[in-house]
């Protein structure tokens, strides 16, 4: 059972990889506009999705959590700022 989650848990981060590959400018257009290099940073996240995938159900599980949020941090940082820069007071 434990192994099951966790694959399917990695196909769900497979697809979210492709996903960014596929559609990486509607991805970019998401990001801020001051951040640079948005298509490359939606591609690295989609590559950082697929090589946590694999891991997961590979024998390097114990990597694949660290990858995994590694590949949310561009995001995560970018939400951050912008929650930051819209939220001062005027």
């Amino acid at each position: 059972m434990k192994r099951t989650g966790r694959c399917l848990f990695a196909a769900s981060l497979v697809i979210f990889g492709v996903q960014h590959l596929f559609y990486f400018h509607v991805i970019a257009s998401l990001m801020p506009g001051w951040m640079p290099g948005r298509p490359l940073l939606a591609g690295l996240t989609g590559v950082g999705f697929l090589a946590a995938g694999a891991e997961l159900c590979g024998v390097q599980s114990n990597a694949a959590g660290g990858n995994s949020a590694g590949a949310n941090v561009p995001f995560l940082n970018g939400a951050a700022s912008w929650f930051a820069h819209n939220s001062r007071a005027a």
